[in-house]
Formats: C-alpha cells, sequence, structure tokens
C-alpha cells in the first residue's frame, strides 16, 4: 500500500519583496568596511602557548557534550 503525503500545508505564505533594501556593497560602504591588503593582517596571537591544539578540541567536544571541563 502506497501513502500520499499532504504536503499542501507547507507551503510559506507570500510576502511582498523589500524594494528598499541596501546591498551588500552599499552596506559595507555605509559601515567603511575595506578589502584586506594582506592576508598577515587576519592572523590573531590569541592561542595561549600552554594549552594544545589537543586540550582545545577535548574541550569543544565536552562543551558539545553538555559537560564542564
Amino acid at each position: 500500500m502506497k501513502y500520499k503525503i499532504n504536503t499542501a500545508h507547507r507551503q510559506l505564505p507570500e510576502r511582498p519583496v523589500p524594494t528598499n533594501t541596501p546591498s551588500i556593497a552599499e552596506i559595507a560602504a555605509q559601515q567603511g568596511v575595506k578589502p584586506i591588503e594582506d592576508i598577515d593582517e587576519l592572523l590573531g596571537d590569541f592561542w595561549p602557548e600552554e594549552e594544545s591544539e589537543d586540550e582545545f578540541l577535548a574541550t569543544i567536544r565536552a562543551w558539545r557534550d553538555g559537560l564542564n571541563p
């Protein structure tokens, strides 16, 4: 026996498309966002030397599992 799933209730109502929404480029210009000139600008010096990558990953896994490391 085959069952047919009624999906009519899943249709979203039509909404008007905003016409006064600024583009991403316009928002970036308003906020003064500029392209980076050197990739090293993104490099941060925030990693504690005494913490290994393994400890970091173990902490993240513990947080995701709801544990308090």
